[in-house]
C-alpha cells in the first residue's frame, strides 16, 4: 500500500512511518521540516498551502492520514496563538481535499486526525462517544473545524474516517517528558481535583489504531482513539509516582495551573472519558491496555 502522510515527522506520524515502513509499506511523509530519518522513506517539504506541490503524491497514492498541525500544548494561548493552532490543522485539511478532488486516480481511504477534545468541558466522567455532540470551548470549536475540513471527500467515494486521540504518551515528545521532572524528585501529583478524565493513549498502539483503520474497510467515520482504562487525572499520577517508585505529592491547584498556563490550563483541569469501544468492537486490541503496563514500557 502506497501511503501519504501529512504531518509525518510529528509525535504520532513518526510511530505510524515506521509501522508502515516495517509492514512493507511505500510510504511518503508530508512535513514542514522534512528531515528525513528514514532512507526507506520519501520526504516532501510542503506548507500545508499548495495542493499543486503535492499533486504528484496524491495522485500515486492508495492512503493519505492528515496529522498536520500545530502543537497545542507548546505555548500559551495568545489569539495569535490560538489562529495558529486552527489554521493549520484547517487549512492543512482543505487543500489536501482541494487537491485529492481534481486528481483523477484519489486514494481509497483518507484517515483525518482529531482529539477527544472535541468533546469539550461539556460532560463529567460519564462515559464518551463518538455519537455525542461536539463541546463548545476552543478546542472544540478547533476539532470541528478539523474534521470538517476534510469531510467532502466522502462524497466522491473516498472512505473517510476520523481518529479522535486521547493524550499520546511517549518520551520522544508530547505531555510525559513535561510531566515527569517533578514526579522524578517526589513532587508530583494530581492537577485541580484530580477527578477529571485523563484519557491516555501509549504512542505505539496510537499508532497502530490508525494502522488498523486504513486496513479495515468495514472503519468509517469517526473513533475515540484511548486507553480501555478510564483513569482519571489522580489515578494516572499515582501510577506515575508508583512506576517511577517516588511518593505521590499533595498536587497542583487549579488557581495554580491558571497562573502559569492561561486558558492552556484547561488542558490539565477538564479531559473527556473518551471510550474506545467503537474501536475495539471493530476489532482492535490494544498492546497496552493498563495504564501501569504503558509507562512502565515507555520508562523502562
Amino acid at each position: 500500500m502506497r501511503v501519504v502522510i501529512a504531518g509525518g515527522s510529528g509525535l504520532i506520524g513518526s510511530c505510524l512511518t515506521r509501522l508502515l515502513v516495517e509492514a512493507g509499506h511505500d510510504v511518503t511523509v508530508l512535513s514542514r521540516t522534512a528531515k528525513p530519518d528514514r532512507q526507506e522513506v520519501n520526504y516532501v517539504k510542503w506548507l500545508g498551502t499548495d495542493a499543486r506541490e503535492i499533486a504528484p503524491c496524491i495522485a500515486e497514492t492508495d492512503a493519505i492520514v492528515n496529522l498536520a498541525g500545530a502543537n497545542i500544548g507548546e505555548k500559551r494561548w495568545s489569539p495569535d496563538r490560538k489562529d495558529l493552532i486552527r489554521s493549520s490543522r484547517v487549512q492543512t485539511g482543505q487543500t489536501l481535499a482541494a487537491g485529492i478532488q481534481e486528481t483523477q486516480n484519489p486514494p481509497a481511504v483518507f484517515v483525518q486526525a482529531s482529539a477527544v477534545g472535541y468533546y469539550g468541558n461539556l460532560y463529567g466522567p460519564e462515559v464518551l462517544s463518538e455519537r455525542l455532540p461536539p463541546g463548545n470551548d476552543f478546542l472544540a470549536s478547533v476539532c470541528v473545524d478539523w474534521e470538517a475540513s476534510t469531510q467532502g471527500l466522502r462524497h466522491h467515494g473516498i472512505r473517510h474516517a476520523i481518529v479522535r486521540f486521547g493524550i499520546v504518551l511517549s518520551m520522544q515528545g508530547g505531555a510525559l517528558p513535561r510531566m515527569l521532572p517533578p514526579f522524578q524528585f517526589g513532587l508530583g501529583g494530581p492537577v485541580g481535583t484530580g477527578k477529571q478524565p485523563f484519557p491516555w493513549i501509549h504512542a505505539q498502539d496510537a499508532a497502530r489504531a490508525i494502522l488498523f483503520v486504513l486496513e479495515c474497510e468495514e472503519a468509517v467515520g469517526a473513533f475515540n482513539i484511548t486507553a480501555p482504562a478510564a483513569d482519571n487525572n489522580a489515578e494516572f499520577s499515582q501510577a506515575l509516582a508508583t512506576v517511577l517508585h517516588r511518593p505521590l505529592f499533595a498536587g497542583v491547584p487549579a488557581f495554580v495551573a491558571r497562573i502559569m498556563f492561561g486558558e492552556m490550563a484547561d488542558l490539565l483541569l477538564y479531559g473527556q472519558n473518551a471510550s474506545s469501544g467503537k474501536l475495539q468492537a471493530a476489532g482492535f486490541e490494544h498492546q497496552f491496555p493498563q495504564v501501569k503496563s504503558a509507562l512502565a514500557d515507555l520508562l523502562s
